[in-house]
């Protein structure tokens, strides 16, 4: 019988004649939804298991079929419909040409005997968010509240485990070959067949599809930002400049269920987090920006940067996940913790524009946030899913995920987010409502949504930076992520961007589960398992701004305001009945256990290096407590939870029972291997006795008693590291992840430090100068002019260097550009041109280092300078000059611009710190802007050359590049708009 035939006899309650019917058939379909496996939970099998289950959800209606034993909780009349829905297919595509009326996965009809007697159904429990489930081999797990509101019809369900034998018929074909993943088809109904979405409707589709369709269907226009048609990419197609967008024959989005068997008992264990996926990135790459428009013989200074420079995250996610399946066998897991993406709504790269003024109005987040097409939805999150989906059809890598609290974000920043006295207003405002994330504040609040659109003041200059290593992330200056970003480079559209509710998409896409124990290498599951696999969720709150937080020197909490973020609700009950659970099946086993979470246990503030003596902290409970409380939340667990901490000491770490063997961590950005004791010198408090980077100080071993707390650095972004304060905590490092090699106990760092994963020294050195005001890592002191009345200044200036950068001893020369403004003839009309002049001063090694200036140098610099008279050049120079009581200095002359070019060499280090330099890059020169001109003090004139203080010294002169070059075009063509017109998004 054909399946057109099938289904009309089903839809009319007609029977094949001569076929028995099982006594519980029934024509209607089940509607059901695996919960286990699932794309970042799937089901690894060991090379000789026996006994296998999934895990699946059933509403409250069709749960009565079942029929479940109340004593023994089996459900007896479930394998009939198990039989006709339940399928085992490729991963690359599902059966949509299936039979779902009769016995079509065991393929005996409508008698199943075959799946009667292969199958055992036993009921879990209700079907309700965060409730604690354990299935009959030790696994266990509970609902995420985000996998519950996307499965909101089955609340007041049932959940079952299915149980089988992974040997036999039809689960034999689970191999070490390729993925395999299961899916529940359903006949379409009418109406479901005319909202397909290409109205091509198959005969029936995994019900969890349709439940994707419907949950994206009511997303659409409720919560800002399009949903487009979502489909996978082509990770292959996506380069620095490319978006490799999906067209109308990639797969859309879809549910996975994957499942394989292992090639070895004992898995690798490979860890990335932190991966950012932003396609803001390749929008920025396509910029046209240039540092030195027009400069001949200024080699790159003078051409387009972005593309070059900026760090892409993910291309060097999708490096490093071929990095950690090198051999392309199931002999390796990864577990991928967290802030996968930097935001849900995102630029689209296509929409961005070709010119700078087009595409410096599209990064105009406040004025275009209306903009729905342009600000799309869960563009990120879809490259992330495709690059699963990669993993498990084209590397055969099982992924592990959980959940960061980027994926709670919602509205992207500014390259270089400020908080003014705009951004403090609108944090007060907010705060007052408490409101739940932007797109409820704009709706609530018309007074928020009128401070919005003060896009001038939003826009201002302000020293206070909200997130001051973004551009480093990228790979890039502040003042270059700028150049390229735009003069609203430091807009921020909400300080409350966390909102629980973008959670859904990470339940439909990757993972329904929040919290879960799975085991490997076991021949009967997770009871008998070589390995115990803990994946802990952000959970649904995180804390920033501690307002409430102590004040840095006193009480539990001495990490103050405006911190690396907490996991405010971890860790919860539901993941310590788990991690309990975890430890009872050790204890039962002997097996390795892991823990993996996005949150931190161990990681030191930037600024503390590895060296730093007394590192450790009292583990408490909550974040509060009296003054004299001991320090809980210190300078050595940023980023860490702040519930049961001292539990999770007490009982897992350093406890008398079976212990963690390995945590797996991210969220800092900073690489690190670290171990503890309890501190002989203060009761409760728990001490570091070893913090190392893997990536710098080699493979790190573990002894099999001792917990080791690993947290690995970006897994695509550039990450950072203090060792022993060598750059003050900006010492640049490549995306990375870390290896374990389960059998030795050992793990090691993988890194992608080719191309623009290889940290750029100047963007490190640029970093140490803004923000180390007062210790520049370089000043310039120009010398004195000599004899009577001249008016030939100095040809030496002083270089002086902060004992940090003495030490590092890495400039190996300087150039000066100075821009002379030229009259040419453009048209009928005589216009002022930039022309750029570069300066080569020799670098000598006198008591101090020197610059020495030709006469030809002086002489150019002198036809470069514009007289100034102006009160505003005074008072400029009062600010951002040292002056001694007394002193009134005025400016007389100074360049139009003018920019310092040092060129870098290896950098030396102390011998007793690793070597950070191999993967550094020292191409590229350290390129900042320079104030150069004379000043009268008193009778006698003055030279100097400095970095400017403040806005002109961090970002672009944007009034100064639109007056240069925007009426006529660059050499490149680029025209630079007035910076006013873009912010207020004028043409």
């Amino acid at each position: 019988m054909d399946i057109a035939s099938s289904l009309a006899n089903a839809g009319n309650g007609q029977h094949d004649r001569g076929v028995s019917c099982h006594p519980s058939e029934a024509t209607a379909r089940v509607a059901a939804v695996i919960l286990y496996p699932s794309l970042g939970c799937p089901l690894v099998l060991a090379p000789g298991q026996t006994r296998a289950r999934l895990v699946i959800g059933v509403n409250a209606s069709d749960s009565r079929r079942f029929a479940v034993d109340a004593t023994t909780g089996l459900a007896q009349a479930a394998h009939p419909y198990i039989d006709r829905h339940l399928r085992l297919c490729p991963i690359e595509r599902k059966p949509d040409d299936t039979d779902t009326t009769q016995g079509t996965l065991f393929g005996d009809g409508r008698t199943y005997a075959k799946a009667r007697a292969a199958l055992t159904t036993r009921a879990l429990g209700p079907f309700r968010a965060q409730s604690v489930v354990h299935c009959s081999d030790g696994t266990a797990f509970s609902l995420s509240p985000a996998g519950m509101r996307l499965y909101h019809e089955f609340e007041g369900g049932t959940l079952y485990e299915i149980e089988f034998d992974p040997r036999a018929a039809p689960f034999a074909r689970i191999d070490a070959s390729g993925f395999q993943s299961f899916a529940w088809m359903v006949a379409l109904t009418p109406a479901e067949k005319k909202a397909w979405p290409d109205g091509n409707a198959p005969c029936a589709a995994h019900y969890q599809d349709l439940l994707v369709q419907r949950f994206l269907q009511a997303q659409r226009g409720t919560r800002g930002g399009a949903i487009g048609d979502l489909r996978e990419y082509d990770v292959d197609a996506i380069g620095a400049t490319r978006i490799g967008a999906p067209g109308a024959d990639r797969p859309r989005l879809q549910a996975w269920h994957p499942v394989i068997r292992a090639s070895t008992p004992t898995l690798r264990i490979a860890h990335l987090s932190d991966v950012h996926v932003n396609l803001r990135q390749q929008a920025l790459a396509r910029s046209r920006a240039i540092l030195l428009e027009g400069a001949e013989g200024a080699g790159p200074l003078a051409e387009p940067f972005a593309a070059r420079t900026l760090c892409n995250a993910f291309l060097h996610l999708r490096g490093l996940f071929e990095a950690v399946a090198p051999s392309r066998e199931p002999d390796s897991a990864l577990l991928l913790t967290g802030d996968l993406i930097d935001f849900n709504r995102n630029i689209d790269p296509a929409r961005a524009g070709a010119t700078l003024g087009e595409q410096w109005r599209a990064f105009n987040i406040l004025g275009n946030a209306h903009d729905a097409d342009l600000y799309a939805r869960w563009q990120d999150d879809m490259q992330v899913y495709s690059l699963v989906r990669h993993a498990y059809a084209r590397l055969r890598l099982p992924v592990f995920m959980t959940t960061g609290n980027h994926e709670a974000y919602e509205m992207p920043y500014g390259i270089s987010p400020r908080v003014g006295g705009w951004g403090m207003a609108l944090g007060a405002m907010e705060n007052a409502g408490r409101h739940a994330g932007p797109s409820v504040v704009e709706r609530t609040d018309p007074a928020l949504a009128r401070h919005r659109g003060r896009l001038e003041e939003a826009s201002r200059f302000s020293p206070t930076r909200a997130n001051e290593g973004i551009a480093a992330d990228h790979n890039l200056t502040i003042y270059e992520a700028a150049l390229a970003y735009g003069p609203t480079y430091g807009q921020t559209y909400t300080s409350l961007n966390y909102d629980a509710a973008n959670f859904d998409l990470f339940g439909a896409l990757f993972n329904p589960l929040g919290d879960f124990v799975v085991g490997l290498g076991g021949p009967q599951g997770a009871r008998t398992a070589g390995q115990l696999l803990v994946g802990l969720a952000w959970g649904e709150h995180e804390n920033f701004q501690n307002l409430a937080g102590g004040t840095g020197s006193v009480g539990v909490d001495r990490q103050g305001a405006m911190i690396l973020p907490r996991a405010a609700s971890s860790f919860s009950p539901g993941q310590q009945a788990l991690l309990r659970h975890a430890q009872q099946l050790k204890a039962a086993s002997g097996a390795s256990l892991l823990v993996a979470s996005h949150f931190t246990i161990f990681s030191y503030d930037q600024g503390v290096p590895f060296s730093a003596a007394d590192a450790g902290f009292t583990p408490a409970d909550t974040p509060d407590g009296q003054l004299h409380s001991p320090g809980g939340l210190t300078a050595f667990n940023m980023g860490t939870c702040e519930r049961r901490l001292r539990w999770y000491f007490d009982h897992l770490v350093l406890g008398d029972g079976p212990r963690v063997d390995w945590h797996f961590s991210g969220h800092s950005h900073r690489a690190g291997v670290y171990q503890a004791a309890r501190s002989a010198r203060s009761r409760g408090r728990v001490e570091v006795t070893s913090a190392r980077d893997p990536g710098l100080e080699g493979p790190q071993t573990g002894d099999g008693r001792a917990a080791r707390f690993v947290v690995s650095s970006c897994g695509g972004p550039i990450g950072y590291q203090n060792l022993d304060g060598e750059l003050a905590g900006w010492t640049l490092r490549p995306p990375a992840g870390s290896v374990l090699d389960p059998v030795r106990h050992r793990l090691s760092q993988v890194r992608s430090a080719t191309g623009t994963g290889r940290p750029r020294l100047a963007v490190a050195l640029d970093y140490l100068h803004l923000m180390h005001p007062k210790d520049p890592p370089l000043r310039f002191v120009w010398a004195q002019r000599t004899g009577l009345l001249t008016s030939r200044r100095s040809p030496e200036v002083e270089v002086v260097l902060s004992e940090r950068m003495a030490v590092l001893d890495c400039i190996a020369g300087v150039r000066v550009w100075v821009c002379e403004m030229v009259e040419e003839k453009w048209g009928a009309s005589r216009v002022s041109r930039p022309s750029w002049h570069g300066l080569e001063p020799s670098l000598t090694h006198r008591k101090q280092k020197t610059l020495v200036f030709s006469d030809h140098d002086l002489d150019t610099l002198a036809k470069a300078m514009i007289p100034t008279q102006s009160t505003k050049d005074e008072l400029e120079e009062k600010k951002t000059a040292p002056t001694r009581p007394g002193d009134r200095r005025q400016v007389v002359e100074r360049t139009p611009q003018a920019f310092c070019e040092v060129t870098l060499r290896l950098p030396a280090i102390k011998k007793s710190i690793p070597d950070w330099r191999l993967d550094m890059n020292l191409d590229d020169p350290w390129f900042f802007p320079l104030d150069v001109g004379t000043a009268r003090l008193g009778a006698a004139l003055v030279d100097f050359m400095r970095r400017p203080a403040g806005e002109r010294g961090e970002v672009p002169d944007w009034d100064w590049l639109h007056q240069a070059w925007g009426r006529f075009p660059t050499p490149s063509g680029n025209l630079y708009p007035d910076p006013r017109k873009v912010i207020r998004l004028e043409r």
